[in-house]
Formats: C-alpha cells, sequence, structure tokens
C-alpha cells in the first residue's frame, strides 16, 4: 500500500505491506512511479497479488560446459556458429558454484531484479538434472546445500525464496539405494530425512521442481507408479515444513507407448491424455506446473487445453521469457503480448470468464495453491539477458504474473521509461519495436501457426547458418507441420487426431472450423490446400509468401527506426541493439528463403508478387512429396 498523508504542515508518503516482502514491492512501486514521472502528490494505491508463487526457473546447470540438454556446448555434429563482434552470444552461468558459499554481490542485484517486479521464488537450477551426464543432482548433498544456504540467505531480506530442480532418483545416485520407487518406505524415508536437512540450513526453503519420466530424465513409470504418487511422496516429505512440490506436467514420446496409436500420433494430445484421469489425486501441496501450450515452447501454439479440464487439482502455467532456442540470444522477441493473450483466453470450462488467468490463479476452481512460472536465462553479463531489449521480458513476467489484468502497452511503456528516457520519441519508437517483434520472428518461423520445431540441429547447409544458432529445415519436419505437395498443416480437429475435443465446448469453437480459427492458429489446427482462401481473400500459400516476406520488411522498418534514436539513446547501448537487430535481419531473410523455395518447390504456386529474393538448395526428393 502507498498512501499520500498529512505530515505536519506537509505531507509524506506511508508505505506499508503485509509483512517485510509488502514493504519492498512498495518501495520499488514507488520507485516505479518516481521514474516513470507519474503524480506522486496524492497516492492511494492499494494492491495484493493474483496468485501466491510468482516463480521464475534459472535455466542453469552445475556443468558450466554443458547445454541444459547435457550436451557438450557447440559440439553436436561439431555445430558451427557465427559470432557476434562483441563475442559469444550464449549466456555464462550466473552461479559460482566453485566460489560459493562465497557471495558474489550480484546475487543480492539478482534478488532485488525479481521483488522489483513482485517476484516471488527462484528455482535456482534447470530440470535436467541426471540426463547425459548432467550432475544436478548433486545439489541435494550436504557440500551444496551449504552453498545454497548462502544464496537463500541472499535472496530473504527481497522476499525471494529459493527452490531447487531434484531427480526423481536422487536416492540411488546420492545414497546408492536400490530403488526410488515412490512407494517404497525406505525410500520415503530418504526424501523425509532430505527435506530435514534442507530446512535446518535454510528455514524458508520453497521446495522441489521435478521432470520426470520425460527426455531421458526419470521418474515413477518405471516403478508402475502414478505420477500423483510420486509427486504425493515428495509433497508428504515437505508437507511439515510448508514446503511445495511443483511437478511438470511435460510428457510424451516414449513414455507414452502404452496409450492408443492415435495418442501416440499427434505429441499435442499427449500430455493431456497423460494427466487429465489423474485429477484429483494430487496432494494438495502439490502444483502441476503446466505448459502454455500443448507443444514445449512455441512462439505460435495454442493454451494447453489442460487449464480448466483439472478442477480439483492446483495449476500453475510455465512459460519462457526469451525466445533462444540454441540458448543463443540473438534475436528480439518481446513475449508479454504472446503471455497477454494466453492469460486472457477463455477455456470455456465453467462457461463464460473461465480464462486462464483465473485457473492458474487458483481463483476459479477455489485452489489453495497457483501462479506462474518462467524459465529465465539470465546470466553473468553486464546487462543480465545478453540481448539488452530481453531486460524487458523479465520486468512484464513479473508484472503480469502480479497482476495479469495489467494492460501490455502500460507494462512496455514503464520498462522504456525506466530503461532508457521518458523523452517522448524513445518511449514511442522503443515500445514499438518491442510490441511487434513477437510477431515479426512467428512469421518467419511459424507463419500461420506452421509448427515445428521447424529448425534444424548440428551442421546446417550452406547458406543455413544464423546468428541464433537456429535455422530452417522444414523437409526434415514435415511429420510436424504436415506440407505437403496438395497442402499444408496438421488436422486436429475430430476428424484428424481428436486433439481438439480435449477442450471444453467452449474454446473448441474458436478453432473447430478454419473459417472462423483465428490465423496464427490456423495451420496448427487444419490441414488444408494451398489454394485455400482466408477470410483476407489470400490464399494459404500466398498468405505463407507474405508473412516471411513481411517479416524482413518489419525488421527493415524496426533497424532505421532505432538507428534514429542514435542522439537520444548512449552510443554504447545504441550500438549494442543495432547489431543485435542486424543479425536478426540475416536470420530472418535466411528463414524467409529457404521457406518459400520449399514451399515453392512443394506447391508448384508461385509468389503471385514476383518478389526476389537468394535461392538456396532445398532437395530434390520434396518435389515429389504428397500428402
Amino acid at each position: 500500500m502507498l498512501r499520500t498523508v498529512p505530515l505536519g504542515g506537509g505531507t509524506a508518503t506511508v508505505i506499508a505491506g503485509g509483512g517485510e516482502p509488502g514493504i519492498v514491492y512498495g518501495a520499488f512501486h514507488l520507485l516505479r512511479l518516481v521514474q516513470t514521472q507519474a503524480p506522486l502528490s496524492q497516492l492511494q494505491v492499494r494492491q495484493r497479488p493474483a496468485a501466491p508463487l510468482r516463480l521464475v526457473n534459472q535455466w542453469d546447470n552445475l556443468d558450466p560446459d554443458r547445454d541444459t540438454n547435457g550436451y557438450p556446448i557447440g559440439a553436436r555434429s561439431g555445430k558451427r556458429e557465427k559470432q557476434t563482434p562483441d563475442g559469444e552470444l550464449r549466456n555464462k552461468t550466473i552461479w559460482k558454484w566453485d566460489e560459493l558459499p562465497s557471495l558474489n554481490p550480484r546475487y543480492r542485484d539478482y534478488a532485488r531484479i525479481l521483488a522489483s517486479v513482485g517476484i516471488n521464488g527462484v528455482v535456482v537450477n534447470n530440470v535436467n538434472v541426471s540426463k547425459h551426464g548432467l550432475t544436478g543432482w548433486k545439489l541435494l548433498t550436504a557440500p551444496y546445500i551449504r552453498k545454497l544456504a548462502a544464496l537463500a540467505g541472499a535472496f530473504r531480506p527481497y522476499g525471494v525464496r529459493l527452490y531447487l530442480s531434484v531427480g526423481f532418483d536422487s536416492p540411488i545416485l546420492i545414497d546408492r539405494l536400490k530403488t526410488a520407487d515412490p512407494l517404497d518406505p525406505e525410500v520415503r524415508r530418504w526424501w523425509a530425512r532430505k527435506a530435514d536437512e534442507l530446512y535446518a540450513s535454510i528455514p524458508d526453503f520453497g521446495g522441489f521442481l521435478v521432470k520426470a519420466d520425460s527426455e531421458q530424465e526419470p521418474g515413477p513409470a518405471a516403478y508402475h507408479r502414478t505420477h500423483a504418487q510420486g509427486a504425493n511422496m515428495l509433497a508428504e516429505a515437505l508437507k511439515p515444513h510448508g514446503g511445495v512440490v511443483m511437478w511438470r506436467a511435460f510428457v510424451y514420446g516414449s513414455t507414452m507407448k502404452d496409450f492408443p496409436a492415435e495418442v501416440r500420433a499427434d505429441r499435442a494430445r499427449q500430455a493431456y491424455d497423460f494427466f487429465h484421469s489423474q485429477d484429483g489425486q494430487f496432494a494438495d501441496n502439490v502444483v502441476l506446473q503446466v505448459k502454455h501450450g500443448p507443444i514445449d515452447f512455441q512462439l505460435r501454439e495454442p493454451v494447453s487445453p489442460l487449464f480448466g479440464s483439472m478442477p480439483r487439482t492446483n495449476l500453475m502455467i510455465e512459460g519462457f521469457d526469451y525466445w533462444a532456442p540454441a540458448g543463443r540470444d540473438a534475436a528480439l522477441c518481446y513475449l508479454a503480448p504472446m503471455w497477454k493473450r494466453i492469460l486472457d483466453f477463455d477455456t470455456g470450462a465453467q462457461g463464460p470468464g473461465s480464462a486462464v488467468k483465473r485457473i492458474v490463479s487458483g481463483e476459479l476452481h477455489h485452489r489453495p495453491l497457483g501462479g506462474s512460472a518462467a524459465v529465465i536465462t539470465i546470466g553473468d553479463v553486464p546487462n543480465w539477458t545478453g540481448m539488452l531489449l530481453h531486460q524487458a521480458n523479465l520486468y512484464a513476467y513479473g508484472r503480469l504474473s502480479w497482476n495479469p489484468d495489467a494492460p501490455v502497452e502500460e507494462i512496455t511503456q514503464e520498462w522504456v521509461r525506466m530503461t532508457f528516457s521518458n523523452d517522448v520519441q524513445v518511449v514511442r519508437t522503443v515500445s514499438w519495436l518491442l510490441l511487434d517483434s513477437w510477431a515479426i520472428v512467428a512469421d518467419y518461423t511459424a507463419p500461420l501457426g506452421l509448427l515445428g520445431p521447424l529448425h534444424g540441429r548440428g551442421d546446417p547447409p550452406a547458406g543455413r547458418a544464423t546468428w541464433s544458432g537456429v535455422w530452417p529445415s522444414p523437409e526434415t519436419r514435415a511429420k510436424n507441420h504436415g506440407a505437403g505437395k496438395n497442402g499444408v498443416g496438421i488436422d486436429r480437429t475430430a476428424k484428424g487426431t481428436g486433439y481438439i475435443l480435449q477442450y471444453p465446448k467452449l474454446a473448441r469453437a474458436v478453432f473447430e472450423s478454419p473459417e472462423t480459427c483465428p490465423s496464427d492458429y490456423l495451420l496448427f489446427f487444419h490441414h488444408l490446400p494451398y489454394t485455400y482462401r482466408l477470410a483476407s481473400g489470400e490464399t494459404v500459400i500466398q498468405a505463407l509468401y507474405d508473412r516471411l516476406h513481411s517479416s524482413v520488411e518489419r525488421l527493415d522498418e524496426a533497424y532505421r527506426a532505432w538507428e534514429g534514436l542514435k542522439d537520444r539513446i548512449d552510443a554504447e547501448r545504441h550500438r549494442h541493439v543495432l547489431d543485435r537487430l542486424r543479425m536478426q535481419i540475416e536470420d530472418a531473410k535466411v528463414w524467409r528463403d529457404v521457406m518459400t523455395q520449399y514451399f515453392l518447390a512443394l506447391s508448384g504456386i508461385p509468389d503471385a508478387k514476383s518478389r526476389a529474393h537468394a535461392s538456396p538448395a532445398i532437395p530434390k526428393r520434396i518435389a515429389g512429396a504428397n500428402r
């Protein structure tokens, strides 16, 4: 609460809150008002956060020479990576595990950053803790618990609690138990002792985040147990201390081997089919952490149907605060408009007004826990995020996790004013760059909801290397995007994979007809002929060509607009962003050229506007592809 009160012959500003974190949030709110030149003479501000859990998942591990999937950085197939003028684009880990428990001054600054936007928890390591030789499981050992206790001490004054990603097989890896079966009494006692050990050193420890039976991370399925049984075992160990378990609803692929063929055929279906039947089986201090969409951090995918379909289970939403699939921060992609669209989406779970934001807050289904988590890659670089403008993503995520009803335009202008200046042209130009950037990137990587992922791994063919480290490989991803000789997209309607049937009727109606389906999701839900005409009058193939070309044109415009701020922004930051925009333009041209040539070869239908561009080599075999 902020309030202007009379004092003597003048006035004073009172900052009050429900405990010390409330005072911290109030102080940062006041600073925000000062920096944005808001009126301060008659303050009457009273706020409370929308949800109890407002977390970030720091995507780091204990192995600095390996990426978050456990692969040696830059070593897969001898992968070639372009380098920036100022060195490597990949952020270096923020934590200096070899120096802890000695504290780096930046750890306190890190906590201040989170608290300044209302974030109250951080999972300090990424969810891949043992696969491919990763050693994150060691964080549960005594030497590392001492290091974690020091970190928690740096976070505590700012109301930020420390959480930990743990491996389901930790009893085996750490103390060589013969099993990690969640119903085994010895395993349950092991976890109870480990919880006691953690809370003895970190009294305000938040709890565990778990990735299980997913992408080679082990889980309860190995013991023919359900995920509810696995999560509840950990919840039982944490409950005496007030801790929570955040259990990721990210299961697909080989874990689905016992499910029907129609489920295995469509990855989009699999999380719902795996978890929906377990609704009501999770303990009250378990929160199912659900990715915002049914695939995996795609820029254009619909809301996960799990939201609204598990009314007896605590749910929180998992998103990401950057677009850097290869861990290289080269593209401007401000995600606040995407998050806002997701949070506002009406699932229809209990009729109109059943928005995702009401589900994850716990409000709609009267759940005791809920909230949000964002995967972040803050690193040990002076500006924290690598690409300077990506600071805005973390800022906007925190503000929306506190108040999902806040207008994105207002949040964006706040960040610009506090980061650069209150100069009208700066605010207008930088806000425009940010707000348009998500749609631009989506238009050259996922036009009309064309998902894949479309990017390849390993060594890119000639002409496909990118600064971002991800490159277009549509010819190897046809199974995912459904492109063939006669049409493109995946039929996920009732006549196709049946995925659409996982939504309540109200939400289903948004997507089930190509005539009414929003164009951003059209090819996610529908396989359509290239000559099918959209509501705009353009054909599918022409709409693909237009979006691929317009993304480059809009980036060129963004480059010129930023260039025009040269005398209004300091030289170092101006040059930094200009360099990144130049790289992004080069990347977007690669995507445009590869994708347009791919669709021309498949469809035989040229761009009606006869636009010229480079002609990368496309394998001849795709020209004969059919569907």
